[in-house]
């Protein structure tokens, strides 16, 4: 505690309802450095946010909907009932410098596979999040964090040249 340095092994995000018993997200591991000169300030400044060896589960139904798109609806849903009810509850803003997802895989599933389609996932590195309103509340980094891991699992998709449409029967 004294570095400001941690660490989480096997954190994971199970899926929203109406899909698979199959988990969202599993991280390897998640590590953080905060700078220790503003953890009792508002904002905190995280120096570094990694995610090590994510797996992430990209699920279609028959109509089209995912896995990951309605786990995004449900942050950004949270985060603007959040915006219009601000209060000092929700804890210090947030900086993080550099938010790095590292080594992760995307599997696909989709109703005219017969198995899970699995392809590497690109690195991300986020920098400056809430640096520019002085910080974010965490519903905020959420939200753009989540933003980033569902354009890089649909990056994935794409560069494997998996269709969807085609492979849920969705026109």
């Amino acid at each position: 505690l004294t570095s400001g340095k941690g660490a989480l092994r096997g954190f994971r995000v199970t899926n929203p309802n109406g899909f698979s018993a199959d988990d969202a997200f599993k991280f390897g591991e998640v590590s953080i450095e905060l700078d220790l000169a503003t953890v009792q300030s508002d904002p905190v400044v995280i120096k570094e946010l990694v995610i090590q060896s994510p797996e992430i589960f990209y699920e279609f139904l028959q109509n089209g909907d995912s896995n990951l798109q309605t786990l995004n609806d449900t942050v950004q849903s949270r985060a603007k009932s959040s915006d219009s009810s601000a209060s000092k509850e929700e804890g210090p803003k947030i900086i993080i410098e550099n938010l790095y997802l590292r080594d992760g895989t995307v599997s696909v599933r989709a109703p005219l596979l017969n198995e899970k389609l699995s392809v590497p996932m690109p690195n991300l590195h986020l920098t400056d999040i809430g640096k520019k309103d002085n910080g974010a509340t965490a519903r905020e980094v959420a939200d753009q964090t989540m933003q980033a891991v569902l354009k890089g699992a649909q990056d994935a998709v794409a560069k494997a040249q998996i269709n969807v449409e085609q492979l849920t029967g969705a026109a």
